[in-house]
C-alpha cells in the first residue's frame, strides 16, 4: 500500500492492532492472549491487501494456503509419530498459564483426540484455497476473499470444538454448573488452592464460596464478611460438620491427603464427580 492510497477505512485496523500489541509488548508479565483483540483487526488489514493485490499474489497467497493445509494434514496422519511413548498427566493448574506451557502440559492422549480436527482443518484449509484459485481463474476478484473465508471458518469451528475439549482443565465452569444444581437453598463450597485460579468458579458459581488453606492478600482491603471467606484446614472440617450440603473442590494429586483426612474424623469419604484435575468432594451421598 501507498501512504497515499490509505484511507479512513484502511488506517482503522491498523491503528487498532497497533493500539493494543504495543502495550502487550511493553508489559513485564504478559500472557499470550492479552494479544487477542487484534487478531480481528489484523484479519480485516490482511483481507484489505489481500483485495488490493495483482492475480498473481493472490494466487500465491491462496497457494500458501493449500500448502498449510497439506502440512497440517500430514501432522495429522504423523501424530503419533511426533508424541512420546510413555504416556503423561496434566499437571497443576497454576502450571499452564500461558499457550507454550499448556502445550507442554498436554498428555499423548489428549493430543490424539486432536487428529480428526486437524484433519478437518486441514480440508477446509485446502478447499477454500481451490475455491480462491478457482474463482480468480474465473475473473471474479470481487469475492474471491469468499474461498479463503470458507477455509478460515472450518478452522475457526474445529478450534472452538478443540476449546471445549479441554475447557475443563483451564476453567471451572463446568464444576460451578455441576455444583449450581446440587447446592440447593443452604449448601456451602469450599476450594483448596489460590483466588486467581478460582476466578471462573467466582464467575459461574451462583454462591459464595470460601478458600481453604489461603491467606487473603495483605495489599487488598477486604471487609471482615470478605476475610470470613478465608478457611483454615480445621475451620474448613468444621463446616464439614454441619448437616448441609458441602462440597469441597481440590486438585487430583490432594486427593489421598484429603481421603486420609475425611476418614481419620468422620469415617467416610465421597467423591462425586471431577473435571479436568480437579475433585470435588461431597460431606454427603
Amino acid at each position: 500500500m501507498r501512504p497515499r492510497e490509505i484511507n479512513f477505512q484502511d488506517a482503522l485496523p491498523m491503528a487498532w492492532a497497533i493500539v493494543v500489541v504495543v502495550p502487550v509488548l511493553a508489559i513485564g508479565q504478559r500472557q499470550d492472549y492479552y494479544a487477542l483483540s487484534m487478531f480481528s483487526a489484523f484479519a480485516l488489514w490482511a483481507a484489505m491487501i489481500f483485495e488490493r493485490a495483482p492475480n498473481s499474489l493472490r494466487n500465491l497467497g491462496a497457494a500458501s494456503v493449500g500448502f498449510a493445509g497439506i502440512a497440517i494434514g500430514f501432522i495429522a496422519i504423523a501424530l503419533p509419530q511426533f508424541l512420546p511413548k510413555n504416556e503423561s498427566e496434566w499437571g497443576k493448574t497454576d502450571r499452564r498459564w500461558t499457550a507454550w506451557k499448556a502445550l507442554a502440559e498436554m498428555p499423548a492422549s489428549t493430543w490424539l483426540h486432536f487428529r480428526p480436527l486437524l484433519a478437518i482443518a486441514a480440508i477446509g484449509l485446502l478447499t477454500g484455497a481451490i475455491i480462491t484459485v478457482y474463482v480468480l481463474r474465473r475473473g471474479r476478484e470481487k469475492i474471491a476473499t469468499v474461498g479463503l473465508a470458507f477455509g478460515m471458518v472450518v478452522v475457526g469451528l474445529c478450534m472452538i470444538s478443540g476449546i471445549a475439549r479441554i475447557a475443563p482443565f483451564f476453567s471451572l465452569a463446568e464444576a460451578a454448573r455441576f455444583l449450581n444444581s446440587r447446592l440447593g437453598t443452604n449448601g456451602q463450597v469450599l476450594f483448596e488452592g489460590p483466588p486467581d485460579i478460582a476466578s471462573s468458579l467466582g464467575f459461574y458459581l451462583e454462591r459464595k464460596f470460601a478458600m481453604v488453606n489461603q491467606e487473603p492478600d495483605p495489599r487488598m482491603p477486604l471487609t471482615s464478611e470478605q476475610r470470613s471467606l478465608f478457611l483454615e484446614e480445621k475451620a474448613a472440617l468444621e463446616q464439614w460438620r454441619v448437616p448441609r450440603p458441602v462440597f469441597l473442590i481440590i486438585e487430583e494429586d490432594r486427593v489421598a491427603y484429603w481421603r486420609g483426612l475425611l476418614v481419620q474424623h468422620f469415617h467416610v469419604y465421597h467423591q462425586v464427580a471431577s473435571f479436568g484435575t480437579y475433585i470435588i468432594l461431597s460431606n454427603q451421598m
